[in-house]
């Protein structure tokens, strides 16, 4: 996988319950409420401090399997991509700073 680091956005206030979890993100023009999945939730963890996408895919793999079509760089590329358009997790080059 291509060597970039995912970083998780800070947030507000956020809510984990059974699994499932809200995160309330707050900007200049207020704030707004996310709910997320498991999965969501596992990323957001994992990448608290920052995380090289390659490594990321890993402790994903290992917590919630290879996707049945084997594209593992394919579906953490897409999940993060995700929450990075929800304002979730930032995406910056390894060794480069937001």
């Amino acid at each position: 996988m291509s060597e970039v680091v995912v970083r998780a956005v800070e947030a507000v206030d956020e809510l984990v319950v059974d699994g499932e979890g809200v995160v309330l993100l707050g900007d200049a023009s207020g704030g707004r409420v996310v709910r997320l999945s498991p999965l969501g939730l596992a990323v957001r963890s994992l990448t608290r401090d920052g995380m090289p996408l390659g490594a990321l895919g890993a402790h994903l793999a290992a917590e919630f399997g290879v996707p049945e079509d084997g594209d593992l760089e394919g579906a953490v590329r897409a999940v993060v991509d995700d929450l990075a358009a929800q304002g979730l997790v930032e995406v910056e080059p390894e060794g480069g700073g937001a």
